[in-house]
């Protein structure tokens, strides 16, 4: 029998080979690009978008993402995947991604915990829509014990101000010949803060917070916290009417003694039937002084004690003890 060897079979041989070794490598999987069954006119239609995968998005400048564009994870069956895919109605709009399960579960944890500790930070209204939430806004908690304290389940903190700093250099060269070369010339670093800050805020319809802060303020009075609650809005019978704490004053009815308006510490007021009582812990910051005035010119009395005399400092009557005080004190102990 005659055998007749073609030339090319060498090569359609070889070319079978090659296929067989590579075939394997050529099967997508869990980890790389996932490849649907799409129709023609979407194969030919290729979408400048880049990437939205869930995975490597932390681009600063990345915008979010329009509401026409739905985002979603399905398993695969086939290749006993899922897949992340972003479509727009009914088209996709890239590639869709696999991922293996144990990737699949920790893509839901990062979710979870983003969406979670937002929540927490006020910076999502927590229906999942992702709209963000203004956190100085009006918060609500639940209804169970804020309601029964406060009145209300509504807090609401409105701070207000300014916070300027002022960074710098001051290089300073002194030409003095007495000091040396390193003392001449110093470099110092310049930090001045400027804060103007306020706050004012409720929880409920009991508690009031008012505080203010002033760095470039000369008084005290620029510059006070006060803590109210207000009990007397809720049942009559309570006990515990109103607490004040920080800045707090005592006004006295009565005439022989006289209260005080700037006080910081804690006051409370409290009522047993037709019992009023008040009670108050405080630092008293102000000083009270009694001044009298006699044709145009202060008198004023005060005292100094010996104690309170510096060493070798004397206070003289007029001009004339001023001038003969040396030369009287030459020949002491006799004056």
């Amino acid at each position: 029998m005659n055998f007749k060897i073609n030339k090319f079979s060498p090569l359609i041989i070889i070319s079978i080979g090659i296929y067989a070794l590579t075939a394997g490598n050529l099967i997508p999987s869990a980890t790389n690009f996932y490849s649907p069954i799409l129709p023609k006119e979407a194969l030919d239609t290729v979408i400048p978008i880049k990437s939205i995968y869930p995975i490597d998005t932390s681009d600063p400048i990345r915008l979010k993402l329009p509401p026409d564009i739905e985002q979603g994870y399905h398993f695969d069956p086939e290749s006993n995947s899922y897949i992340f895919s972003n479509k727009l109605g009914n088209e996709y709009i890239d590639a869709p991604m696999g991922m293996t399960f144990s990737e699949f579960l920790k893509e839901k944890s990062k979710e979870q915990e983003s969406s979670y500790f937002a929540k927490l930070a006020g910076i999502s209204d927590g229906s999942g829509s992702g709209k963000a939430k203004d956190p100085l806004e009006g918060y609500k908690t639940s209804t169970s014990i804020i309601t029964r304290l406060f009145g209300s389940d509504v807090i609401d903190i409105k701070p207000a101000g300014s916070v300027d700093i002022d960074l710098g250099l001051s290089s300073n060269h002194t030409f003095n010949p007495t000091a040396t070369e390193r003392q001449r010339k110093y470099t110092t670093f310049v930090f001045q803060p400027t804060i103007n800050l306020s706050i004012a805020g409720k929880v409920g319809e009991k508690l009031s917070i008012n505080a203010n802060y002033n760095t470039q303020s000369t008084l005290d009075f620029d510059q006070f916290i006060k803590i109210k609650f207000d009990g007397g809005k809720g049942n009559e019978d309570d006990i515990l009417k109103n607490i004040e704490a920080g800045n707090v004053s005592l006004p006295l009815r009565s005439s022989l003694i006289q209260g005080s308006q700037a006080l910081f510490g804690i006051k409370a007021d409290l009522q047993f039937g037709h019992l009023k009582i008040t009670g108050l812990v405080s630092q008293q910051k102000s000083e009270r002084k009694n001044l009298q005035l006699q044709g145009g010119s202060q008198l004023q009395t005060f005292s100094v004690p010996i104690d309170h005399y510096d060493e070798n400092k004397h206070f003289l009557l007029s001009h004339y003890n001023r001038s003969v005080f040396n030369s009287a004190l030459k020949t002491m102990p006799q004056i």
